[in-house]
């Protein structure tokens, strides 16, 4: 299984990812607040802004980068800002050296050095493979957390038996990254990237997507591939978030692949203070296609995590 999913495709050398050396600029040209650092492994990270007053910092899922949330932001109100960064290999983000070696856990020390930069405790909010991330990061830096809010985490380790498991999701997730793998060796890029999105949302819903969203998640093919085995390869058991006494709320949608609903399950019934709350008639992207839906469920849990976190400042 490790084997399978290691010996993955990664992007041609001949197309290096650009970074942001002028943020100020680049801000004017999309028309959104960025910021650019160096990351904990020395790389170019960058992040988008957005929003006023207490700290949310927002980690996209597979195939997709910061700005995704800029659509969620709006519906929650100006007491939050949003600070949403573009993982490793995503967005204006670079790649880590020999990214087909990259980790979860490299991406939850990067999570974890941007907590480090608040002065204050911080609302965590992650989708899928970023919700996966944000889990990893949690469990170094509890005491830097208000909250976390989980939209149908990918943490597919879950699904292995030495975790107590479950065999025929554990099987079909491993058939999906065989096919996927196979798809990026035969340059069909665009069918692997439908494989994963069909598998997440149902049959035909890479088809109903627009043309350029098509292309962007095909362009991200190896690196989902990638993401698949970072999740798979997690090392942290069920019993470990046990330990997480911060308020939870994890969020599932109805038309998601059952897999990720067996997963957010198995968490709900771990996490000691948490809240699972599943939306009827949404998949497994709508922190980026109904970001309203989403937002009505967030923005009173954030409020009163918000209270909370104040009163015990005070």
């Amino acid at each position: 299984m490790t084997a399978i999913l290691h010996s993955i495709p990664t992007e041609p050398a001949t197309a290096p990812r650009l970074v942001p050396t002028h943020p100020a600029l680049m801000a004017l040209m999309n028309h959104v607040p960025v910021q650019a650092f160096v990351g904990p492994r020395g790389t170019m990270v960058n992040m988008f802004t957005a929003g006023s007053g207490t700290p949310v910092l927002a980690v996209h899922g597979s195939g997709m980068q910061g700005s995704m949330w800029r659509g969620l932001q709006p519906h929650l109100g100006d007491e939050f800002r949003f600070h949403c960064p573009d993982l490793y290999g995503y967005g204006r983000s670079e790649s880590l050296p020999m990214p087909q070696r990259m980790s979860l856990d490299d991406n939850a020390a990067l999570i974890g050095a941007l907590l480090r930069r608040f002065d204050r405790p911080v609302h965590l909010v992650g989708h899928a493979f970023g919700a996966a991330v944000a889990l990893r990061a949690a469990l170094d830096h509890p005491d830097r957390l208000a909250s976390m809010t989980l939209y149908e985490p990918m943490a597919l380790h879950l699904l292995k038996p030495e975790h107590g498991g479950h065999a025929p999701a554990q099987r079909l997730v491993e058939t999906l990254a065989g096919d996927m793998r196979a798809a990026c060796l035969r340059g069909e890029s665009h069918i692997a990237a439908r494989l994963f999105y069909d598998h997440c949302s149902g049959a035909g819903a890479f088809a109903a997507l627009s043309t350029a969203r098509q292309a962007s998640l095909a362009a991200h093919a190896p690196r989902l591939c990638l993401d698949i085995a970072m999740a798979f390869n997690a090392r942290q058991s069920l019993g470990s978030y046990a330990g997480l006494k911060l308020p939870v709320l994890l969020l599932s949608g109805t038309r998601s692949a059952g897999a990720l609903r067996l997963i957010a399950d198995r968490l709900a019934a771990t996490l000691p203070v948490v809240r699972h709350a599943i939306l009827p008639d949404q998949d497994h992207f709508a922190p980026a296609t109904q970001p309203e839906a989403v937002a009505r469920v967030m923005q009173p849990f954030l409020q009163a995590c918000a209270r909370i976190t104040l009163r015990a400042c005070a």
